[in-house]
């Protein structure tokens, strides 16, 4: 799953900023990149077998995390 793509898919309204940001911000494309991976890996150890399910969870909250602090860059960006 490409970085960007990702996050356009969970922010799809944003995606113009998205776009931009990760032109122009190195923190910002580090973000994406950590979310990508965080939903690989996320998916991958949903599809172990069950003794995996705290590990997925914790990829959940990682997962959110992350979208926090995407979203909070794309709203300041988007405010200037």
């Amino acid at each position: 799953m490409d970085a960007i793509e990702a996050l356009i898919g969970r922010f799809p309204g944003h995606a113009g900023s998205i776009q931009a940001l990760q032109r122009q911000d190195q923190n910002f494309r580090a973000i994406c990149e950590d979310y990508a991976e965080a939903l690989r890996a996320r998916q991958h150890w949903q599809k172990a077998d069950h003794s995996a399910h705290k590990r997925a969870e914790e990829y959940d909250r990682f997962v959110a995390e992350l979208e926090e602090e995407a979203l909070a860059a794309l709203r300041a960006y988007e405010s200037r």
